[in-house]
């Protein structure tokens, strides 16, 4: 289990966000790769962290 910890602010609000994702790597990989949505090539950059994730969009 990974936790991954940042700040960012909103730039038309001024708002400062904290967001903390918390990530299991494996189930990750794992689930992805049951939907076919990757290939054992990604599937061993997500386990290994050289595939990062990031949120675009916030919705409340």
């Amino acid at each position: 289990m990974e936790i991954i910890k940042s700040r960012f602010v909103i730039p038309a609000t001024r708002q400062v966000v904290d967001l903390v994702v918390e990530i299991d790597r494996q189930k990750l990989a794992d689930e992805m790769a049951r939907r076919c949505l990757l290939n054992s090539s990604m599937r061993s950059q997500i386990l290994f962290g050289h595939i990062k994730a990031s949120i675009v969009e916030v919705k409340e």
